[in-house]
């Protein structure tokens, strides 16, 4: 079964934005309002055409050129403004006025070459403004949705290289940042090292072997520890490249099916059937063009919204759904020109002819508005889709740099520093060190050195939670919902994850158990709707105080969580979470 494109409703704000904004006066809908400009006149006077046709080219083109030019002096003078009413009022006033010039030029021409009566004068005089107003706003109706398609498919094509990038390197990028971390950590802390290992070498005093390895735990590990576990250049950059993507590749592709009565906008079709009704209307109605212009307009409307209405849950293949919406066309202007037949006067053969032909270019233009209407939505779903996606990578990113950076502080802060200041003591209390004890010291130091080349993989999550209860337990009670043996498998297969899970839990059971000062905790791990672990625990202590500021826990939530809240429902103190997987 073909995928269903839905098209979204028609703003009539928005078309009426288009119809009277900047681009209505464009160089590209004046030169576009040239056809149905020349052409319209010829269609709508085709039998005096047929006499006298050098006369009517004269005459249209004459007209034409009585159009453009107030619309190029009003768009070089008083149509520039910000204000949207005001845009509005403007170009209505500018299309009336050039209606009317060329209203009047259309008469002027036509008299002096003797194939337009005198009192056809009025008549001229309100249907060009009409058809001015219609034309042109339809054409501009036109272009803006046209223009604003292409702009959202080339936002969407600019946007395409950050999301690959994100999605294809996000592995290399992590290599990448850790072997920068390790750079950094062996530049400052390899030659400390080498010079203490020298020194024990040597058999220098084990007291003053000992002050070095204190002062390199002092000077070198720990700042270097708390410099590591700070957000680098690489993570700033993932977070600008974030904020710029709003998209991602997005190739423009043809609907599978469309709804025949979504393409088919009766209001609008209404609205380019008043601005010729008149001149036809006069032609076909000369006595009757008041109650003609009321019976052809109701039905149009009517009959156009009755077969939207219809045809809104017939779905067909583009060029079929384009056939029958044409086929359906014809329906409203047979149906008026017979009850005028009836009502009013009989309308020639000829004249039915130009209806119909009228009600389908405009119904046509009307399916490709909708058409591209449709196709944009279609865009813009995708770049929803790309924005969560790219989100969720950005989540990921975060994570593994935040996994690198904990990892490496961690050890240096815990077992290098550890290896160091336990040599230290060790020295300090051997004056004159054996050459075994030296050979244990040096391993010892050397082996805490080399985890952090090993740092790698995540925790456990089973064994954190083991851990919480066991630390907690007599302070705290601490109950875990059972995690489903399918989530074990993923953290199993995503330990990167596990980890910001197990830190998310971690840091909200220290909060609840230090701040809230609570007696139980329950914690929850789950996975949610959208394809997200979501980790919630709940305590009953101190709600959380309205002014309170954020502090590192919160940091590490931001820095490890797709998303996360903390809140007070009822008697409980409520630490929800999402984290990207």
């Amino acid at each position: 079964m073909t995928k269903r494109a839905i098209t979204p409703r028609t703003s009539l704000s928005a078309a009426i934005d288009n119809a009277a904004g900047p681009i209505a006066v464009s160089n590209r809908v004046l030169i576009q309002f040239a056809f149905p400009s020349i052409t319209g006149l010829i269609a709508l006077n085709l039998n005096r055409f047929i006499q006298n046709p050098t006369a009517w080219f004269a005459i249209s083109l004459s007209a034409y050129i009585a159009t453009v030019i107030p619309l190029l002096i009003f768009r070089s003078t008083i149509a520039p403004t910000q204000n949207r009413t005001r845009m509005r009022l403007r170009t209505s006033i500018a299309f009336l006025i050039a209606g009317l010039i060329r209203g009047f030029v259309v008469f002027v021409v036509g008299t002096q070459l003797g194939v337009i009566p005198a009192e056809e004068l009025l008549l001229r005089l309100l249907n060009a403004p009409l058809f001015v107003y219609g034309a042109v706003a339809t054409f501009a109706i036109f272009n803006a949705s046209r223009l604003r398609h292409l702009d959202t498919l080339q936002k969407l094509e600019i946007e395409k290289a950050t999301l690959d990038e994100l999605r294809g390197g996000i592995r290399e990028r992590i290599k990448m940042q850790k072997l920068e971390l390790l750079q950094r950590i062996q530049t400052v802390l390899k030659p400390a090292i080498e010079d203490v290992s020298k020194q024990i070498s040597k058999k220098s005093k084990g007291v003053d072997v000992s002050s070095k390895l204190q002062n390199i735990v002092e000077t070198v590990v720990r700042p270097l520890s708390h410099d590591v576990g700070l957000t680098d250049e690489f993570e700033a950059e993932v977070k600008v490249a974030a904020k710029r993507a709003v998209g991602a590749g997005f190739k423009q592709n043809w609907p599978g099916s469309l709804s025949v009565g979504q393409m088919i906008v009766a209001p609008y079709i209404t609205f380019a059937t008043a601005s010729v009704a008149l001149g036809f209307l006069a032609v076909m109605a000369p006595n009757h063009i008041a109650l003609a212009g009321f019976i052809s307009l109701a039905v149009v409307y009517l009959g156009f919204e009755a077969i939207s209405r219809l045809l809104v849950r017939v779905w067909l293949p583009a060029f079929f759904a384009f056939i029958t919406a044409t086929i359906a066309a014809t329906i409203p202007p047979v149906i008026a020109v017979n009850l005028m037949s009836f009502a009013l006067t009989p309308v020639p053969f000829g004249g039915s002819i130009q209806f119909v032909m009228f009600s389908w270019i405009i119904t046509w233009i009307s399916f490709y508005m909708q058409f591209l209407r449709t196709q944009r939505a279609a865009a813009e779903a995708e770049m929803t889709s790309a924005i969560a996606e790219l989100a969720i990578l950005n989540s990921q990113l975060r994570q593994a740099a935040w996994m690198n950076r904990r990892k490496l502080a961690a050890i240096l802060h815990g077992s290098v520093q550890s290896a160091l200041y336990a040599a230290a003591i060790k020295l300090a209390k051997a004056d004159k060190p054996t050459k075994k004890e030296i050979k244990a010291i040096q391993e010892d130091i050397s082996a805490s050195v080399r985890k952090l080349e090993q740092a790698d993989g995540g925790e456990s999550l089973s064994e954190v939670i083991e851990q919480i209860q066991q630390v907690w337990a007599g302070a705290v009670n601490i109950t875990v919902s059972p995690i489903s043996n399918e989530l074990k498998i993923t953290f199993e297969k995503h330990p990167i994850a596990a980890s910001c899970v197990a830190e998310v839990i971690r840091e909200a059971v220290s909060n609840s158990a230090k701040h809230g000062k609570a007696n139980n905790i329950q914690i929850s791990v789950r996975e949610n709707e959208a394809g997200l672990i979501a980790v919630e625990v709940s305590n009953d202590g101190k709600p959380v105080a309205v002014d309170c500021k954020p502090g590192y826990g919160s940091s590490i939530f931001d820095e490890v969580a797709f998303s996360w809240s903390l809140k007070t429902q009822g008697p409980l103190t409520v630490l929800v979470a999402s984290i990207a997987i």
